[in-house]
């Protein structure tokens, strides 16, 4: 039997669901893990370029300033991972969704 609606949307939402949902565990564990990695590494630069702020003097300089800084300098330690996260997930998400369309549940 195909993989039913649910299943295909599933697929289509998270890479590796809906090799998981036809009992490919291994292959399913593997991409779902592949695309988190890819998606959350630009994130996690992201936040750690935020908590990690060049200096600043907030008494010459206005706190919107500061923080339009603060941004701009963890945007731009985000840009190199960013490259490769989002290229990354979309061949994952790509290869899991064509990949999840030949699929038969068990």
């Amino acid at each position: 039997m195909p993989l039913t609606k649910p299943a295909m949307m599933s697929a289509f939402l998270c890479p590796g669901v809906g090799q998981w949902v036809a009992g490919q565990r291994l292959l399913g564990g593997v991409l779902v893990l592949a695309a988190v990695a890819c998606a959350v590494t630009p994130l996690a630069c992201f936040l750690w370029g935020l908590g990690h702020p060049p200096p600043c003097d907030i008494w010459n300089e206005t706190a919107f300033s500061c923080s339009k800084h603060a941004i701009a300098a963890a945007w731009h330690a985000t840009v190199p991972s960013l490259r490769l996260g989002l290229p990354g997930f979309l061949v994952v998400w790509a290869g899991a969704v064509a990949h999840a369309q030949r699929l038969q549940l068990p």
